[in-house]
Parts: C-alpha cells; sequence; structure tokens
C-alpha cells in the first residue's frame, strides 16, 4: 500500500497507511497537505507527491483501499507495474481526487480498523488494570 506521512504543526509526524485515511483527515484539517510525503512502492523512499507518479485503478490488492493508490519516485518502475497490474499513471492532483471520490468505499476499512485497535486497546488495558488490581 501507499505509506503516507504528514508533519503536523507541532512537529509530529503523523503516518498514513493509505491515500484513503488522508483524504478522510482532509476534510477536518486541509493543511494536512501542506507537508504530505509519500513513500515509493518499491523503496519505501520518501517523496514529495509533485514529483511521485501514482498508479491508480490497478488490479494489486491492498489492506486498507478497495481501489488502492500507489506512488512511484521513477516513471519506468510505475509503467512496469502497470503492465502487470493494470492501472494508469496519474499525478498527485488527480489520485488525491480519485481518494477522495472513493471515501464511500474505503471509509467502512479505515473505520473497521479503528474500532478492532481501539478493542483491542481496551482488552489490553482492562488486563493490565486486572493485574495491577489483583496483585
Amino acid at each position: 500500500d501507499l505509506s503516507v506521512e504528514s508533519t503536523l504543526s507541532s512537529n509530529q509526524t503523523q503516518p498514513y497507511p493509505c491515500l484513503a485515511y488522508v483524504a478522510r483527515d482532509y476534510k477536518l484539517n486541509p493543511s494536512v497537505l501542506d507537508t504530505l510525503f509519500v513513500s515509493d512502492f518499491y523503496s519505501n523512499k520518501k517523496l514529495s507527491p509533485s514529483v511521485a507518479f501514482f498508479v491508480t485503478n490497478s488490479k494489486y490488492k491492498s489492506t486498507c483501499s478497495k481501489y488502492p493508490i500507489f506512488a512511484f519516485s521513477d516513471k519506468a518502475m510505475a509503467e512496469k507495474f502497470v503492465q502487470h497490474y493494470g492501472g494508469a499513471i496519474r499525478d498527485f492532483d488527480f489520485a488525491f481526487f480519485v481518494a477522495q471520490k472513493d471515501l464511500e468505499y474505503d471509509m467502512p476499512i479505515p473505520k473497521a480498523r479503528d474500532e478492532r485497535e481501539a478493542k483491542r486497546g481496551q482488552n489490553i488495558f482492562e488486563t493490565l488494570c486486572n493485574n495491577d488490581i489483583n496483585q
């Protein structure tokens, strides 16, 4: 999946597992795009979205988006990916537009992931607290 991160005003880094999460947060905080970086699909190297090549509409499976978007630092590598998995090479503006349009399809995935993480956190908390109380 496309790994994305943004630096918040407090200089803390906010990681995102895919562009769908950025599109979700963008609705609440448009400045999230101001300090955005994406990771190259093959090398995981951080890139400015303005210089990356994005592949949309491929058949490559994703864990957090029904219609995943992938970034590449090199157009030739993006073209190889498209030859194998299909899709189209686009710029960031188009890729982000697609991520925003796909939110209705993608939101159940991050919502379910957030719910699983909250339940996991609650279980950890209850286990640790119960152990401390019983001792």
